[in-house]
């Protein structure tokens, strides 16, 4: 560690001091996404900014270090191409698709990803109130296969499946397709 000097105290682990304190996103800022007001008052809930707290290991821990407190779940983010749980965090809630119904008043944020098999990457939310408002912090966040979660709120467009091809909508519904170099 920098600046670190054996013959002094080791430096205490942030959870330990500041389990409550917030981590910012690799832009700089603390707010890793936001429960918009139009989104809250479709799930009859304040809105807010999504936080990341250091938080604090274990079975009923919260935040970063919780998280971080399950190797295989680690190995799972990182064969999804996550190279660290802020970074998993941060894709989640920057532009989640749906809004589950969690347990004890918390909500599940979610996002689809396609990936070899369909995989929900989640963030389970837990509302904090500040000086500032209110905040949804992360309690702890996982790939999932099934969500079986009531849905509270889901984003405009369509609810699954890929993506329609761009000219799609203006070909006849069963036409046959050509590729480029290719006799019709």
């Amino acid at each position: 560690m920098q600046g670190y000097d054996d013959a002094q105290d080791p430096p205490q682990v942030a959870w330990m001091s500041a389990p409550n304190s917030y981590i910012s996103t690799f832009a700089g800022s603390t707010d890793f996404g936001l429960i918009s007001s139009d989104q809250a008052s479709a799930i009859g809930q304040p809105s807010g900014p999504i936080r990341l707290c250091h938080g604090v290991p274990g079975r009923n821990g919260f935040g970063l270090t919780h998280i971080e407190g399950y190797e295989n779940r680690l190995r799972e983010l990182n064969g999804l191409g996550f190279s660290s749980v802020i970074t998993y965090c941060h894709y989640v809630a920057e532009n989640f698709e749906a809004i589950h119904e969690g347990h004890s008043g918390r909500l599940i944020v979610a996002r689809k990803r396609l990936d070899r098999r369909l995989v929900h990457l989640t963030l389970v939310l837990d509302l904090r109130s500040t000086s500032d408002g209110h905040v949804w912090s992360i309690v702890t966040g996982l790939p999932k296969r099934v969500l079986r979660e009531p849905v509270l709120w889901q984003k405009e467009g369509r609810k699954g499946g890929c993506e329609p091809a761009p000219d799609a909508a203006s070909r006849p519904r069963f036409a046959t397709l050509t590729l480029p170099g290719t006799r019709s």
